[in-house]
């Protein structure tokens, strides 16, 4: 299936269905679905995600997402939220990262990178806190 016909196919079951999608302002929701068509047109696999997860995320509840599980090309690490840190727990034999507490990535805090995820996530705030870091990886 093409990313045009993963968007359609969103639009006409998600979004038709889902009623959490009904408090959101038209505009909002319009602005997100032309940069995800904008993406699918270009062949931007990644950038195309990345705005379904963030259409997928504004009613802001914890069942209407989109996690591309099987799609993600991930780095072999595993990172995991920790009380209020992301600590790296795993990494191929061949990565010499150090374990423990990720502070920054290329110099920017990793605060930051928490910040920028919050709107590509749905769910509570705890819920998000978990499962962030996956974007990391990506």
């Amino acid at each position: 299936m093409s990313l045009k016909q993963d968007l359609e196919h969103i639009l006409k079951t998600a979004l038709a269905t889902d009623p959490s999608f009904r408090r959101i302002e038209q505009v909002v929701m319009d602005g997100c679905i032309d940069d995800a068509r904008r993406h699918a047109l270009e062949g931007s696999k990644e950038a195309f995600l990345v705005s379904v997860m963030r259409l997928m995320a504004l009613p802001g509840n914890g069942h209407t997402r989109l996690i591309p599980n099987d799609a993600i090309s991930v780095l072999p690490l595993r990172f995991v939220s920790f009380r209020t840190t992301v600590q790296l727990t795993v990494a191929a034999p061949d990565i010499t990262a150090s374990r423990g507490e990720l502070i920054a990535v290329n110099g920017t805090p990793v605060s930051q990178f928490e910040i920028a995820a919050d709107k590509f996530l749905a769910g509570t705030r705890q819920r998000k806190r978990v499962i962030w870091p996956i974007l990391l990886v990506w």
